[in-house]
C-alpha cells in the first residue's frame, strides 16, 4: 500500500504486515468527526500515495448519504500497527 522509490505499491511486503490505517473524517453536513481503524488488506496501484481505497461499508460509515462519487476529502489518515 506504500509507494516505494521504483513506483511499485507493496502489500505483501513486511512494511504492510500487521498494519492498519486509522482514519478520522467529518462528513458533509455532520456536526462531529468519526474515526475508524481498518487493516490494510489489498492494493490499489492506481491510487495516489495520499489515497486510501475503502470498502463500501467503511465509506458509508463516514458518508452515510453516499457522498460525492465515493470520494471523501480532507480525512486524517494515520498508519498504525494493528
Amino acid at each position: 500500500m506504500y509507494l516505494i522509490k521504483d513506483k511499485r505499491y507493496v502489500l505483501n511486503d513486511p512494511i504492510c504486515m500487521s498494519k492498519c490505517v486509522k482514519i478520522t473524517y467529518k462528513c458533509v453536513g455532520c456536526s462531529t468527526a468519526k474515526t475508524l481503524t481498518v487493516p490494510i488488506n489489498n492494493k490499489c496501484p492506481e491510487c495516489a500515495t495520499n489515497h486510501v481505497d475503502l470498502s463500501i461499508d467503511a465509506f458509508n460509515y463516514f458518508e452515510p448519504k453516499g457522498g460525492i462519487v465515493g470520494v471523501a476529502k480532507d480525512a486524517t489518515i494515520t498508519y498504525i500497527k494493528c
